[in-house]
Formats: structure tokens, sequence, C-alpha cells
């Protein structure tokens, strides 16, 4: 047979799994029950980043931490190899949210209204 042999390569490792490995966490994984290593990983993470967003809204006055903050961090740090936890997503997720949010501010005529932060919350 002539033609050129194709080497096998060596897989590249992806970012996440590069990180879990940084952080000694195949170590963990051998040595621990995997359930409770992935849930204190994800735990850890969640509280790091929603309290660095705490931080942030603290600093800027502003309120930085909104409700669907939550469902992305377990999404992001629970399975980051899932094809739905690209950052991409989530960006394109977001900008979704915020325009029909606008657009129902517009629609309802609330745009020029003060912030209910500002006013409060009239019955």
């Amino acid at each position: 047979m002539t033609g050129k042999q194709i080497e096998p390569q060596e897989p590249t490792p992806d970012k996440p799994s590069a990180l879990l490995e940084r952080l000694r966490l195949p170590y963990l994984l051998k040595r621990y029950p995997a359930r409770g290593v992935r849930a204190l990983f994800v735990l850890v993470n969640g509280f790091l980043t929603i309290g660095l967003l705490t931080s942030v809204a603290m600093l800027s006055g502003t309120p930085f931490v909104f409700p669907s903050l939550g469902p992305t961090a377990i999404l992001l740090f629970f399975n980051p190899n899932h094809p739905t936890a690209s950052p991409r997503n989530t960006l394109f997720g977001h900008a979704i949210g915020i325009l029909c949010g606008y657009a129902s501010l517009w629609l309802l005529g609330l745009t020029d209204h003060p912030s209910a932060l500002e006013d409060g919350v009239l019955v």
C-alpha cells in the first residue's frame, strides 16, 4: 500500500480539563467520591463568581446581581464541556433577555419613568 501513514496525534486537553488538572482535581477525584469533589468545585466557583459580582455592585453603587445569574453559574461550572455552556451562548442569552426587557418597557411606555430602585414599586 503506497501512501503516507497517519500518525496518531496526542489529544489536546480542553480548557476545563486543564483547569481541573491545575487545581489537582484528578488527584482528589481518585481519592474521594467524585460527586462530592465536583459539588465542592461548583460551590466554590459559584460562591467566588457571585462574590466578585457583589463586590463590583458595592464598589459601583449599582445592583449587579440579577436572577438569571444563578442558573448561568450552575450551567457553566457544573457541566463546562456541554455545548450550551459556551460563553457565546451565555452572552447572547443575556443580551436577548436585556433586549426583551427593554422592549417591554418601550411597549408599556415606561422608558421615561425612573427606576423602581429610585422610585419604589407603586401598586
